[in-house]
């Protein structure tokens, strides 16, 4: 109802992440960069790491967007993993591969020979893991083993984790040791300052088809800051 009433074309403020309607504030840029540089290098794994409601997610799908078109790109929601199977299963899933029916050696194999180099997959496949701090150890050894696999002297599978600040306890596990001499980037997404929130709130309303002035008073710009410390699922 309400976008009739102030006459927006679309939804302003969408729940779920959407690349399109990505706008990073400082923090996001520079972790951008850094993530994108990492994987065209081919340097190793990148950690991003964000409070709840930071942009996490969105993150990895501007990420995905971004590769789409030169790697294989899986994105995964980790709190519905729980083994190693449902790991691989889902991997093949997002790929378009068979995956019923079929034991954990199998599913690993599958994955395996699709990894080899190949007009289908000519960069290899790009693993951008959401909610890593959920994963089980197991599970994330499972995708270092997956990042092991080189070809022609590059690797052919790369590794995204995002998580909130407790993926890096996580990750200190001794078990975890190989995986964390791995990561060659950590990048960290802050919340907006006062300035990235208007112009934040603003990049929202002009994508839904209405000026910033027409909805939103400068006091109130100000009031959804301070009510929100600028975390972007807030505003």
């Amino acid at each position: 109802m309400y976008e009739s009433h102030f006459k927006f074309t679309s939804r302003p403020f969408n729940a779920t992440p959407h690349p399109d309607c990505f706008f990073p504030n400082q923090s996001a840029k520079a972790a951008l960069n850094s993530v994108v540089s990492c994987i065209q290098r081919a340097a190793g794994t990148a950690l991003v790491v964000g409070g709840s409601g930071i942009g996490k997610s969105l993150f990895l799908h501007v990420l995905g967007k971004h590769f789409q078109k030169s790697h294989s790109v899986v994105i995964l929601e980790s709190a519905s993993l729980t083994s190693r199977r449902e790991l691989l299963q889902s991997i093949l899933f997002e790929l378009g591969l068979p995956y019923r029916g079929m034991e954990e050696g199998e599913l690993r194999l599958t994955l395996m020979d699709y990894l080899k180099p190949s007009d289908h997959c000519p960069n290899g496949l790009l693993l951008c893991v959401d909610e890593a701090h959920l994963l089980q150890v197991n599970l994330l050894e499972e995708m270092r083993m997956i990042t092991n696999l080189v070809r022609e002297g590059r690797p052919r599978a790369q590794l995204v984790l995002a998580g909130n600040p407790s993926i890096e306890e996580k990750i200190s596990d001794p078990k975890l040791e190989s995986l964390n001499q791995r990561i060659v980037v950590r990048a960290y997404l802050d919340s907006m300052s006062q300035s990235e929130c208007r112009n934040y709130i603003q990049a929202c309303t002009e994508y839904a088809g209405q000026l910033v002035e027409n909805i939103f008073d400068e006091d109130s710009i100000e009031a959804v800051f301070v009510a929100t410390n600028g975390i972007p699922r807030l505003i």
